[in-house]
């Protein structure tokens, strides 16, 4: 769980080329914290690190469908610009997932939803 304005001390399970980020409460005792560094270290493997690594999940673990209900109308709703301070940072998430293929391309829908950006409290988006 994130807590707000918690400290916490960055583990790196990479190399300085390709850092592997982790955090840690350093409210937790030193100890503890070796342990959860050591065991983090030997299961580093699991983790996706990036949206390319994602591509081993099998699909069906991964992948849903929305039902939807066979006489429904779409429901048009009204454009509205993107902050432009948002707009690059998410065009480049959205070419990641493009490139690994995560995501795809339709050429028409009739069901379309706008994004809605907020920042979180660790100042992701």
């Amino acid at each position: 769980m994130f807590i707000a304005n918690e400290q916490l001390n960055k583990l790196n399970l990479g190399i300085i080329e390709e850092p592997r980020i982790m955090l840690v409460s350093i409210t937790l005792p030193k100890q503890f914290q070796l342990k959860v560094k050591q065991l983090l270290t030997e299961l580093k493997d699991v983790f996706a690190w990036n949206y390319m690594e994602l591509k081993r999940i099998p699909k069906p673990i991964c992948e849903h469908k929305i039902e939807l209900i066979a006489d429904a109308r779409p429901i048009k709703q009204h454009a509205y610009q993107m902050n432009l301070n948002y707009a690059q940072r998410v065009r480049e998430d959205l070419d990641k997932l493009l490139d690994a293929q995560f995501i795809f391309p339709i050429q028409t829908t009739q069901w379309l939803s706008l994004f809605v950006i907020l920042p979180k409290k660790n100042e992701k988006l």
